[in-house]
């Protein structure tokens, strides 16, 4: 698998360190030779349109699904909302 994350989360998200053109070439070829692919990064709902488009066989989340700080508890409902943002796109 390759996973495509951010070190810093205070440094900005996913798509603020890497083009998604950039991404969508590193995936398609991940994805070519067989490879499970997941992205990750500070991902949010404002996201999913850009997420969709890459086509990835995971997202990987935790911020967006938690109450407060992603040092928090998992709410239920944020990732349930989450899950439907991401299979209506």
């Amino acid at each position: 698998a390759v996973l495509w994350d951010t070190y810093d989360k205070r440094r900005g998200n996913l798509f603020s360190h890497r083009a998604v053109g950039q991404l969508a070439a590193e995936i398609g070829n991940a994805q070519q030779l067989g490879m499970t692919t997941v992205l990750a990064g500070s991902l949010s709902l404002a996201d999913l349109p850009q997420v969709r488009s890459l086509n990835p066989d995971f997202v990987a989340v935790r911020s967006a699904v938690c109450f407060g700080m992603r040092t928090d508890c998992i709410e239920q409902t944020r990732v349930a909302r989450f899950a439907r943002a991401l299979a209506e796109g």
